[in-house]
């Protein structure tokens, strides 16, 4: 069976949470630690059911997504999923899924999986679900720098744990190698938006590094 549109009623049926100590890009609230590139942000938030981020002095260190398609969960073939689907992207040497297993949820059969990336020679780390909800499921990501992902992934696994129309798949997945790679776009679109994120944080980390450095030191008074 092939990828259909998402219906309109699908993403209503599940409902999302921000994790604790993010901020979600979803509601007409400005969000202006962000600056210039809140509207980059907004963008890629607009073709997400759930979008937010995690904000430390200005920066942001974390992003948690949600995407809600039709059809059944692939919960039975997630690590092959996720391998065929990150084979598609341009980063595909950079990531390797560290596990990839089923995981119950309210009773219902999801999936969960860890991804380690290097990029650059900066270390990052993501988490995946996927979740079923009937004839739709809902594809959820955390990406984190390494160093973050400790604090942002007990936010969102109870942010995950707080979503609601939760169900089993309508049907079995007997095509989920044909839908594996008709979700590139959920895998490889907010990839892309990752590269160009990180590629932000690390030029305001060296922004904030160079001002450092060019602040003059203060002359201790003469007493």
């Amino acid at each position: 069976m092939a990828l259909g549109p998402k219906p309109a009623a699908a993403a209503q049926r599940f409902g999302f949470v921000t994790p604790e100590g993010f901020v979600s890009l979803k509601g007409a609230a400005p969000v202006t630690q962000l600056g210039e590139r809140e509207a980059k942000f907004r963008a890629e938030a607009f073709a997400a059911d759930a979008y937010a981020v995690k904000l430390r002095d200005g920066v942001a260190v974390a992003m948690f997504v949600a995407k809600v398609t039709y059809g059944p969960a692939p919960v039975t073939t997630w690590k092959e999923y996720l391998e065929r689907s990150l084979d598609g992207t341009a980063f595909a040497n950079d990531a390797t899924v560290l596990s990839a297993h089923p995981i119950s949820m309210g009773g219902v059969q999801c999936a969960f999986a860890d991804v380690e990336r290097v990029t650059n020679g900066a270390a990052f780390r993501e988490r995946y679900y996927a979740i079923p909800g009937g004839d739709h499921w809902a594809f959820v990501k955390l990406l984190a720098r390494a160093d973050d992902f400790g604090a942002a992934s007990g936010s969102v696994e109870e942010a995950v744990k707080a979503i609601t129309g939760i169900s089993p798949n309508a049907e079995e997945d007997p095509g989920s190698r044909e839908r594996g790679r008709g979700n590139l776009f959920i895998i490889g679109a907010s990839t892309l938006a990752a590269a160009l994120f990180w590629e932000w944080v690390r030029r305001s980390l060296r922004k904030r590094r160079s001002a450092k450095r060019e602040r003059p030191e203060r002359t201790p008074p003469v007493l």
